[in-house]
């Protein structure tokens, strides 16, 4: 069945419910006549629900305008399943308040535009199996999402334009095995994010998309979103107080394969118990003077791995306050900072860094401090530079240093700390007075063994201050 709409402007609302179909192959279809290509058909309904308000199934819309300039709760309405939607434009007027568009399970929008300036711009609720494609969706709500998941599953977004100025670009609230790919996502309000999953949202992914917020967050995990994929992506924020993303108490997601931008106090940040994430393959850089590009607080077993973390002007990673068990492999660690260390390990436990580079030439390569215990360096090359050293290991215990090459004005300096053992390691010191191994005050129970120390001309392989 087919209604040929002409290119007039209808003040009704469209209602389609109690239609039997005489096979399961039938469907209906409203849509602009097809022979007046530079025109369309609106709907501009009297209210109180909807433009089209669908309780049938198998039914398209195709081609046709929804212009609100009265008040109602939807552009459209579908409480049944099997609905196509192509080529709709949404726009609101302000007119709109729970969503431009609202579809069941089994459905599909393609090609269309939503506009509205409060509520979600697409909205799934309880909805599952849906297919969004080459859509703009934009809400303007504070409260509300450019595109909502509500406990909904199984939904495959691509190729969309979704945002939400201000507020939530795309919103999961405990909502599973969703994908959007080859999207852009923003916002531009600080406090919200571009992309924000919560309440036990898990196993979505996202890929080959844009997520950006100038404002705020980009990307916003909380606790207890689990399991989650965010690959061959961009994450993109210019706050100078958010982070580009936050991973707040979130865990078991993974980050593969994407470029991480900020110039907030910590580009990516993983807190309040952020356990078991994976970190694959990423660029992760802060250009904001002083800041962290990748910091680790009180949240433990994190990897990353294969990774650059840039920071030029800060501390390229940063754990800290009881952040055990982390380790980061072949990755690179670099900063320019002066003062500052590549890497800051600050009174944390059992971290490994493994098969790495890290470099500051202004400053420390590595500094473990205040009752950072247990850690373990191996295969792994550091070098600081300007005076100061490329591993400064103060008030720390039972620290290990395997394998590695450690170049700087003083290769390694130990103060105040016990059982450090170095094996295996090559230490260079790079300037004429410099030492390869010294030891200010108060240390206990070094070991040191089959490694070569090599001080500057006028310093020594190994200075042992008084008290050691």
């Amino acid at each position: 069945w087919c209604i040929n709409v002409d290119s007039s402007t209808y003040s009704e609302q469209v209602t389609v419910e109690n239609i039997t179909f005489t096979y399961s192959s039938n469907t209906l279809t409203i849509q602009s006549e097809p022979a007046l290509v530079r025109t369309r058909a609106a709907v501009n309904p009297p209210g109180p629900t909807a433009g089209f308000r669908i309780m049938n199934s198998s039914v398209n819309i195709l081609g046709i305008s929804i212009i609100q300039t009265v008040g109602v709760q939807y552009g459209i309405f579908a409480s049944s399943n099997h609905v196509t939607i192509s080529s709709v434009n949404v726009d609101a007027g302000g007119n709109i308040s729970f969503a431009g568009i609202k579809i069941a399970s089994n459905s599909t929008v393609s090609y269309s535009s939503v506009t509205v300036q409060a509520g979600h711009g697409i909205w799934l609720e309880n909805s599952g199996r849906n297919f969004i494609s080459y859509s703009t969706m934009t809400s303007l709500d504070f409260n509300s999402s450019g595109l909502q998941f509500d406990s909904s599953s199984s939904n495959t977004v691509t190729g969309c334009l979704i945002s939400n100025p201000g507020g939530n670009g795309a919103w999961l609230y405990s909502s599973a095995y969703n994908t959007i790919s080859a999207s852009t996502v923003t916002s531009s309000l600080s406090g919200k994010a571009a992309l924000y999953a919560t309440d036990s949202s898990s196993f979505n992914s996202v890929s080959g998309s844009y997520i950006s917020n100038p404002a705020g967050k980009a990307a916003w995990l909380l606790s207890p979103a689990i399991n989650n994929t965010i690959k061959q992506s961009t994450i993109a924020s210019n706050s100078v107080i958010e982070a580009a993303l936050w991973l707040n108490g979130a865990s078991s997601n993974t980050v593969d394969g994407v470029l991480i931008t900020g110039s907030a106090l910590s580009s990516v940040l993983l807190d309040s118990n952020a356990r078991n994430n994976t970190f694959r393959q990423s660029t992760i850089v802060n250009s904001g003077g002083g800041n962290i590009a990748f910091q680790i607080i009180g949240s433990d077993s994190n990897t990353v791995t294969g990774s650059l973390i840039l920071n030029l002007a800060g501390i390229a990673l940063n754990i800290k306050s009881v952040s055990n068990a982390n380790v980061i492999s072949q990755s690179t660690m670099t900063s320019s900072a002066s003062g500052l260390a590549a890497v800051t390990i600050t009174a944390s436990s059992s971290n490994t860094v493994t098969g790495s580079f890290i470099s500051n030439p202004a400053g420390y390569g590595v500094l473990l401090t205040a009752v950072a215990n247990g850690n373990t360096i191996s295969l792994s090359t550091m070098i600081g530079g300007a005076g100061s050293a490329a591993l400064y290991i103060n008030k720390s215990s039972s620290n290990t240093i395997l394998n590695s090459h450690v170049q700087g004005s003083t290769a390694v300096l130990i103060s105040g700390s016990t059982g450090t053992t170095i094996g295996g390691s090559w230490l260079v010191a790079t300037i004429t007075a410099g030492n390869a191994l010294g030891l200010s005050t108060g240390n206990v129970n070094l070991s040191l063994t089959t490694s070569t120390l090599r001080g500057g001309l006028q310093g020594a392989g190994i200075y042992l201050d008084k008290s050691n």
